[in-house]
């Protein structure tokens, strides 16, 4: 048995711990704040060059 059968069989059965469920959620946050943190500092960077 493979390990990622076990964690999809053993998450099936039980519920999912409070941290995976808000995990997914965390995550698209902080992809969208470092898009925007990185986009804003490119954006300064070539607005103080020209």
């Amino acid at each position: 048995m493979r390990k990622s059968d076990h964690f999809l069989a053993s998450g099936s059965i039980e519920s999912p711990p409070r941290p995976n469920k808000w995990w997914p959620v965390l995550r698209e946050w902080l992809i969208c704040l470092v898009i925007a943190v990185v986009f804003g500092a490119l954006s300064a960077y070539f607005n103080s060059r020209i």
